[in-house]
This record gives structure tokens, C-alpha cells and sequence, in this order.
């Protein structure tokens, strides 16, 4: 768990540094970080642990940058090629705009969709991980999608508190 911890607290740090948090979340990450070098009681506990790894996750790219691996550590890693292209990305981006998505599943409730089957898919959907850094192949406007979130909101896809949580998450991401 030592080693663990200090792995944390290394990334920790690195990853305060990022564009994608808020100041509060930079904030905690580097008292996380702080925590985790220490050992003992006063190190993290397993909540501390899971929202640091959380933070670290969400500060992350969304693709690795392209570093070639050299051919004598990809031997020993037993990764292929096409094992390596695979492992540079850390998500796949969606194909669609998942606002879109709500969109057309807002016009699917109470015709296709009973209300439940409706909530359940909407929480799938505002569960992505990209919903908030999504950009389009067009290179889609942040402003524009805070214009859909509140439409979604006018037609009642999207409760207000849902709302604002994604329009945090748009601002952040952008």
C-alpha cells in the first residue's frame, strides 16, 4: 500500500496541474497528494484513495500523446503493434454528441420509452465520462453546447440540477 500511496501522491501532484479541474479540485488533489506521502494513520484511507484516483482520472487526457515505444520494451512487455495503438487511447471518444443523444431520447420518453427506462438511459448517457469535453469533428463551440443543455432543460430532459452539473462539467472540459 506504501508504494501505492507514493505513486499516488507523484501523479497527484502532476495532475493538479491540469486545465480539466476546477481550483477546488486542484486544491484537494494537492492536500491528497500531501496526505499520501505520509505514512500511518495520518496517510490516506480508502476514501481518500478512491477520490484521488477519481481526480487523477478526470485531470487525465482523453488520448495519450504519440510516444513510440521501442521495439526491445515492447518485447519484453509481450505487446504487439496493434497492442500498443490499442493502449494510446485511454477512452474512445463517442461518435455522437451524447447531448444529441438526450435530445433524441427526450423525444423517445413517454411514446417508446416508459419514464423509468427513460431516467435509466439518461443517467447512462450524463454518466460518460466525455460528456463535458466532447468537440465534434466541426470543432463544436462550448457556448453552443450550453445553449443545448438549456434547451434540454426547457423541455424537461434534464432536471435543473442536472443542468448545472453539466454545464460545470462543459465549462471545465473547455
Amino acid at each position: 500500500m506504501a508504494a501505492l500511496d507514493r505513486t499516488l501522491a507523484a501523479l497527484g501532484l502532476l495532475a493538479s496541474k491540469s486545465a480539466k479541474l476546477s481550483p477546488a479540485e486542484k486544491r484537494e488533489l494537492r492536500a491528497l497528494a500531501g496526505k499520501a506521502g505520509k505514512s500511518g494513520r495520518q496517510g490516506l484511507g480508502h476514501a481518500d484513495r478512491a477520490r484521488t484516483i477519481w481526480l487523477i482520472r478526470k485531470a487525465a487526457p482523453e488520448r495519450m500523446p504519440n510516444v513510440d515505444v521501442p521495439p526491445r520494451l515492447r518485447k519484453l512487455l509481450r505487446m504487439g503493434r496493434a497492442e500498443h495503438e490499442e493502449r494510446r487511447s485511454l477512452r474512445s471518444a463517442p461518435a455522437t454528441d451524447p447531448l444529441d443523444r438526450l435530445e433524441k431520447l427526450g423525444s423517445l420518453r413517454g411514446k417508446l420509452l416508459t419514464q423509468e427506462q427513460f431516467e435509466a438511459q439518461r443517467a447512462r448517457i450524463l454518466a460518460a465520462p466525455a460528456i463535458g469535453s466532447y468537440i465534434g469533428e466541426d470543432g463544436s463551440d462550448p457556448l453552443d453546447r450550453l445553449s443545448k443543455v438549456s434547451q434540454l432543460r426547457e423541455q424537461e430532459v434534464l432536471t435543473a440540477e442536472q443542468a448545472a452539473d453539466l454545464t460545470e462539467q462543459i465549462l471545465g472540459g473547455a
